[in-house]
């Protein structure tokens, strides 16, 4: 069995494939990981030049060898339909990225990971009241995380850095139960 994980985000910027990235990252030290993108370079490019072994960016499901599949669906759209059990990734909090996630096609997102901002009105509370769907993890926006991202070492320090400490601990969850927050397929 092929565990898939899918991120879609709220809209562009929201970070989807920044938490694409690290799930990735961080499974691909224990199994091959397959990450799906529509702009592999883009995604190579925020990873940065380490290779990575048991890791393979692509711009479609290929056949192949890997224990999980990450999928960045980058952000949502009213044409697409989601999959079931999909994650949405949402910045801020803000009220234009609840709307989107709320008009979504397709099955609701089975768990919000949140990136919370500095000073936002909102927090995770609110945003699983407004949308019934629980915040399944936060990451704190910071300096850090940018300084990693900009200095192209997201793929050393997406492990270790201890602010993505609940992102990884979200994708050992994802593949070690059978919560409805993925699919399985056979491979």
């Amino acid at each position: 069995m092929t565990t898939i994980i899918t991120l879609t985000g709220a809209g562009g910027g929201h970070g989807t494939s920044t938490i694409a990235a690290v799930f990735a990252l961080h499974l691909a030290q224990h199994r091959p990981v397959r990450l799906i993108t529509g702009d592999p370079e883009a995604m190579r490019s925020l990873i940065g030049p380490a290779t990575i072994d048991n890791l393979t960016v692509s711009p479609d499901d290929t056949p192949g060898n890997a224990g999980v599949i990450v999928v960045d669906n980058s952000r949502i759209t009213t044409t697409v339909n989601q999959p079931p059990g999909w994650l949405a990734v949402l910045r801020g909090p803000c009220y234009v990225g609840m709307k989107r996630l709320l008009n979504a096609s397709g099955c609701p997102p089975a768990g919000i990971v949140l990136l919370v901002e500095p000073r936002r009105a909102l927090n995770a509370y609110d945003v699983t009241q407004a949308l019934g769907v629980p915040v399944v993890a936060t990451l704190d926006v910071t300096p850090s995380i940018a300084r990693t991202i900009d200095a192209g070492l997201l793929a050393s320090r997406a492990i270790s850095l201890p602010a993505f400490a609940l992102i990884r601990q979200l994708a050992n969850q994802l593949t070690l139960t059978s919560q409805t927050v993925f699919s399985e397929r056979a491979a």
